[in-house]
């Protein structure tokens, strides 16, 4: 009977664990990507890539592999605080180099390695993502050849954890810096190899970097690689100041940068200066804020309105430079954009020791942090505790401005909704079409500048004495901006304020009740 009894449970639990697999394989990656919370990187623990410092013994690889960099192995204990300061996603790159057999495969032993930091983080319920960095040198030769050693690499990571489910998640690369191999073909490469694979690896999520730097200039069908379990999710990273890093996305030698008194210099893998960034503190309303918004607005409809997750692999800050204080707006706000959007998380970039260019924010051996607003920040926005972002858009469907020098632009992106009327209210000193002569040019469907003359007809006087002109634009296709124009008698005319009118409801930002907001979230 004792028998029977734990044959009937062995078959329950097997039954329980088949449905909660098949319930996760049935997840969007949206929805996958949601549940990764907050991540946190392990910070160069496999990823040095010094090759001429380490030395060709194997005890000796591993030790310097490690530790180059000033790094240590993570332990249990570790992970453990790393999960409770809030984090539910840890993510390490792993440096190959020096890690394969004269076959060019991964050594067994590496392979255990990995194995048991992933185990550690696993075993915790936590999400893992692992991604290969750096090899330069190792992919530099002819693309099929490139590519057969790249596969050849991915079939034994992704035979040894075929069997984990969907909280390991695989990102095919980071920082490759590719001279003759197309990124598309690799990256289609990569999700044929670990779906073929079989297991939970036909279901799981797989991770590729953006292929274009410039979000503008991205095509989605062009890009993507075609993947049947449509469980694809695009990596970029994201530093302050607030720019996007392409350190990892091009097809050629990547661009690097460095940080001087006062400025960060980007420069292309020829040397050549590609831009200047100042290191202002971080909070600016006008562009920081702005840019930041900007950007998320742009991924989502680029990626995640069409069912595509973002991994922000790396976030952080660039330099110790500056104002600590502001520059933690940055991470609050990027923290919490990530959190409120639908499909996309953010991973904190940390280092082993602080230097010139980069901030640790964590120290694993002592558990200390170098910052306790740091500490506390993370744990407000993992416990749900962030700045509601849609609380601080306006939605209205009219917007008036006050022109400076009679002059005026309307502010309006026209075709975010379609503008139906325009009032102009103004004080006139002599008569309409003779001694005045004033109206709007506008670009039309067709980029072609038009200009638009206010005449009598629009007219209405105004119990203050000045006079409001109403124009009609509803069958008229207006496109950019509004822009207004006085062609003669100046003098004769002062506008008082412009009011456009739209159709339906589009929304503005309140930007500065928003930073103020985050400062007292920073400040409790």
């Amino acid at each position: 009977m004792d028998y029977l009894f734990y044959l009937l449970l062995v078959i329950l639990i097997w039954l329980i664990t088949l449905n909660y697999l098949s319930f996760q394989s049935k997840k969007t990656a949206i929805q996958l990507v949601n549940e990764m919370g907050i991540g946190y990187n392990l910070g160069k623990t496999y990823n040095c890539c010094i090759i001429s410092e380490l030395i060709s013994e194997e005890d000796n690889i591993r030790v310097e592999q490690i530790n180059n960099w000033g790094t240590i192995l993570p332990t249990k204990k570790q992970v453990n605080q790393i999960k409770k300061y809030g984090f539910r996603t840890i993510r390490f790159q792993v440096v190959y180099n020096n890690l394969i057999s004269e076959s060019e495969t991964i050594k067994s032993n590496w392979i255990k390695e990995l194995k048991k930091i992933i185990d550690m983080i696993y075993n915790l319920n936590m999400y893992c993502i692992l991604s290969i960095y750096h090899n330069d040198d190792f992919w530099n030769s002819n693309e099929i050849k490139a590519i057969d050693k790249y596969i050849n690499f991915w079939k034994e990571i992704a035979n040894e954890f075929k069997n984990y489910d969907d909280n390991l998640i695989f990102e095919s690369n980071h920082k490759l810096y590719f001279k003759n191999i197309t990124l598309l073909n690799l990256s289609q490469s990569f999700i044929d190899t670990i779906r073929n694979s079989r297991g939970l690896n036909t279901k799981r999520i797989l991770v590729i970097p953006k292929m274009s730097t410039e979000l503008e200039k991205y095509r989605i069908s062009e890009q993507i690689p075609n993947d049947p379990a449509n469980k694809t999710a695009i990596s970029i990273s994201y530093y302050f100041p607030s720019i996007y890093s392409g350190e990892h996305i091009y097809d050629e030698d990547g661009d690097y940068y460095i940080i001087y008194e006062n400025d960060i210099v980007w420069y292309d893998y020829k040397g050549n200066i590609l831009v200047t960034t100042p290191l202002n503190d971080w909070g600016s309303i006008s562009d920081d804020y702005y840019y930041l918004y900007e950007d998320f607005k742009n991924l989502k409809t680029m990626f995640m309105d069409k069912g595509i997750p973002i991994i922000i692999g790396e976030a952080g800050i660039l330099t110790t430079n500056g104002n600590t204080d502001l520059m933690m707006q940055f991470l609050y706000v990027l923290f919490s954009k990530s959190n409120e959007y639908d499909g996309i998380m953010a991973c904190l970039w940390d280092n082993p020791e602080s230097n010139e260019e980069n901030k640790i924010y964590y120290n694993k051996e002592t558990n200390k942090w170098t910052n306790e607003k740091i500490k506390k920040t993370i744990q407000k926005i993992s416990r749900g505790n962030f700045i509601k972002t849609l609380d601080y858009y306006i939605y209205t469907n009219i917007e008036t401005i006050i022109p400076d020098y009679n002059h005026w632009t309307s502010d309006i992106e026209i075709k975010e909704a379609k503008i139906l009327t325009l009032y102009i209210n103004a004080k006139l000193y002599g008569k309409l079409g003779e001694d005045i002569v004033f109206g709007f040019s506008y670009y039309d469907s067709n980029y072609d500048l038009v200009y638009f003359e206010i005449q009598q007809k629009h007219a209405k006087k105004q119990y203050d004495g000045t006079t409001t002109f109403k124009i009609d634009l509803s069958n008229t296709e207006v496109n950019n901006i509004l822009q207004g124009e006085i062609l003669k008698g100046f003098h004769l005319i002062v506008i008082n304020n412009v009011t456009s009118v739209f159709e339906g409801y589009f929304n503005i930002f309140d930007y500065k009740n928003l930073q103020k907001e985050v400062l007292n979230e920073l400040n409790k």
